[in-house]
């Protein structure tokens, strides 16, 4: 009796052992603090997916292989479907549509969105957003051009960041909107915004409140009907860029460093005021002015910069007509990748062949 009962005993310890470690793993809490979607913890412990988005694609399809049987047709459903870690892959095209993603990556492990050629997602003058992001985290949006976003009004915007932190905007164009171009907004924090060129609104240029910080680096903003800057939190971080035709709001709030304000030199280190020289900013040409690159004159915001451009990934990008990658100092404001056509994804594995193309 004593030894079935020590039985039963140790039993009861089992389950309660587990059920209790059970609870322990959901949910899962984001680096930054808050509670992430339990699906994209449970992915976390398995292999990142890559998925792929095209045109000629259908949602019905697996979204696994870049060809029309096997990718997606519509961001949105990569946005439903990926978890921490995945990637999507979204290939060369015009996107109608407002991207609302249902999950939220992990540190490190984050969720991204990234354009394979000229990827631009367009609202047509009738759809609020080309993001929509609320409340899920690490996410990364790369390499596309956003525009015709209509003005609804309130905190609507091209990109509209709501609670929601380690929002990640880099190397994409936003033009032409009715509304703000990124707008963080609630308790949202530490967004990058970097390599962005915005141009042409007819609100705002960027809103970022939320609750900071937030770093700006390496963008160019230009002729914005409102603020080209709505600032409004002191450990915001202002660094590489060029405000032009764009009015700041609260320079004395955050760390303003090396960029280039037509309306006044900004307090802090490595800032000036001086015309950058762009090509032609009246035809969206906002490379700067480089007599190396055939241009009259050398544009101020050359080597203007805190770092060099190596440092910043950016020495593979560019600033000048020609497409030379920037060398030394950094330049000023948005770089442009350079003109050697769609860029291409390769694969490697241990059973493959140097002799193939390389490319499935």
């Amino acid at each position: 009796f004593v030894l079935v009962l020590a039985g039963l005993l140790v039993l009861v310890v089992a389950v309660l052992f587990t059920l209790v470690a059970g609870a322990t793993r959901a949910p899962f809490i984001s680096s930054s603090g808050n509670s992430g979607n339990a699906l994209a913890a449970a992915a976390s412990f398995g292999t990142p997916q890559t998925y792929y988005v095209r045109t000629d694609g259908s949602d019905a399809n697996g979204g696994t292989s870049n060809t029309p049987g096997g990718a997606w047709l519509t961001i949105q459903k990569a946005a439903d479907t990926m978890v921490a870690g995945d990637t999507v892959l979204v290939q060369a095209g015009t996107y109608a549509e407002t991207v609302s993603p249902l999950n939220g990556g992990a540190a490190g492990n984050p969720i991204t969105y990234q354009a394979q050629g000229l990827v631009i997602v367009d609202g047509g003058n009738v759809r609020c957003n080309a993001f929509a992001i609320s409340g899920t985290n690490q996410l990364v949006v790369d390499g596309l051009e956003i525009t015709n976003q209509p003005d609804c009004g309130g905190a609507d915007s091209a990109i509209t960041i709501d609670n929601a932190d380690n929002i990640t905007i880099r190397n994409s164009v936003i033009h032409d909107t009715g509304r703000d171009a990124i707008y963080f907004s609630g308790t949202s924090s530490y967004g990058l915004v970097e390599i962005i060129l915005i141009y042409t609104l007819d609100v705002d240029g960027s809103t970022p409140p939320g609750a900071g910080p937030h770093t700006f680096r390496t963008t160019t903003l230009y002729n914005a009907g409102g603020f080209g800057l709505e600032n409004g939190d002191a450990t915001n971080v202002f660094e590489n860029n060029i405000f032009w035709l764009a009015t700041i709001q609260n320079t004395g709030l955050g760390t303003f460093s090396y960029n280039d304000y037509d309306a006044a030199v900004l307090p802090g280190v490595g800032n000036i005021s001086s015309d950058p020289l762009f090509v032609n900013a009246g035809g969206a040409d906002f490379h700067l002015s480089h007599v190396a690159a055939g241009q009259g004159s050398d544009s101020p915001a050359i080597d203007a910069g805190s770092t060099a451009a190596a440092a910043l990934g950016l020495d593979t990008r560019t600033t000048r007509t020609d497409s030379v990658g920037d060398a030394g100092t950094v330049d000023l404001g948005f770089h442009y990748a350079p003109s050697f056509g769609t860029p291409q994804t390769y694969y490697v594995r241990t059973d493959g062949s140097d002799a193939n193309g390389g490319t499935s």
